[in-house]
């Protein structure tokens, strides 16, 4: 199995884009945002 960390980029004062990012989405397609991420870990990306 590929399994892959995702690792969210952190600028030097401390800012996460990706988790802003996420904020600025509605619950129900933020979720599918994560599971997706989730799964991409688990089993890699192809």
């Amino acid at each position: 199995m590929n399994s892959w960390k995702i690792v969210y980029y952190e600028t030097e004062n401390g800012k996460r884009p990706v988790y802003d990012f996420l904020d600025t989405l509605n619950e129900k397609f933020r979720a599918k945002v994560v599971d997706f991420f989730d799964y991409v870990e688990e089993y890699g990306a192809t």
